[in-house]
């Protein structure tokens, strides 16, 4: 149980330090210069960047073993290409039923948000391209009806079985026939002319009417999103100064001065110890050689 929650942790740990990382910036380092009381740093930053870096900047760093202070930061060239033209073709689905450049013009955006290679911006409508669509053909039967006087048969044999009217061919299907005059034979009216109607028909082939597919075209200009900028970041060796000699010196002259101010009241101490006791000791004769 131990092992498993300490491996559990060790996974918090390192799934926090991942996030961690994934959300600081990875800023793009140019070059960097170290000379013998410099350290340079040429960074590129794009604007989401560049607030948080210059924020952040260190005011003292340790490379190589040597601390540097912070002396400067300069914006050496800024992103020249931060707007552009761009044009964009957009082909659109709907198919229409005119190819009139005004009509499908007024159909169409007048304008949209270009957002691509890091750019964006509102571009207009400016052209469009059309493109005819055949929409393919049906067969139907077309009829063709023509007034005929003067016959003087009412027989089909007198009666054309093909026709051409406006380039095509017609087949004879029925005719309609009329008593045009008559003549009297044996106190009988007789038919003398026909008049009537020929009937004729074919099978016609006809296209359906076209469709336009049009490609609208936008231009513009649009801003670049994330514009980049080149700082120079500049280091200044910190040189630490080395205690002085004389202040050492004097520190230990001070230092043994009071050693012998010790030493000096030790030994006057000691020689007033002894010569007290050899007065003692001088006294306690004197009485012995008294009391002989």
């Amino acid at each position: 149980m131990k092992t498993r929650t300490k491996k559990g942790i060790c996974l918090i740990v390192l799934g926090l330090s991942i996030l961690n990382a994934k959300s600081t910036f990875a800023v793009t380092e140019v070059e960097t210069k170290e000379n013998e009381n410099t350290y340079q740093r040429i960074v590129k930053l794009t604007k989401d960047e560049e607030n948080d870096f210059l924020n952040k900047l260190k005011e003292k760093v340790v490379i190589g073993g040597t601390e540097y202070q912070l002396e400067s930061k300069d914006k050496i060239t800024e992103d020249s290409e931060k707007t552009k033209d761009v044009t964009k073709n957009i082909r659109i689905n709907t198919l229409y039923d005119t190819n009139n450049r005004n009509i499908i013009m007024n159909r169409l955006n007048q304008s949209v948000e270009y957002n691509e290679g890091g750019f964006k911006g509102n571009i207009y409508l400016n052209d469009i391209l059309i493109e005819t669509v055949p929409q393919g053909s049906y067969e139907q039967i077309d009829y063709l009806d023509i007034d005929f006087i003067g016959y003087s048969q009412n027989e089909l044999a007198n009666v054309e079985k093909e026709i051409t009217r406006n380039g095509v061919n017609w087949n004879l299907i029925n005719v309609d026939w009329n008593i045009e005059t008559t003549t009297e034979v044996d106190e009988t009216n007789v038919p003398k002319t026909y008049s009537g109607v020929k009937h004729y028909q074919r099978v016609g082939t006809y296209s359906y009417p076209d469709k336009y597919r049009v490609t609208a075209i936008y231009r513009g200009s649009a801003d670049k999103i994330n514009p980049e900028t080149i700082y120079q970041i500049n280091y200044k060796k910190v040189i630490k100064e080395e205690p002085k000699v004389v202040e050492v010196q004097e520190e230990k002259k001070q230092e043994i001065s009071g050693e012998e101010k010790i030493l000096f009241i030790g030994t006057i101490g000691f020689t007033i110890f002894l010569g007290i006791i050899l007065f003692k000791n001088r006294k306690k004769l004197n009485e012995f050689k008294m009391k002989k």
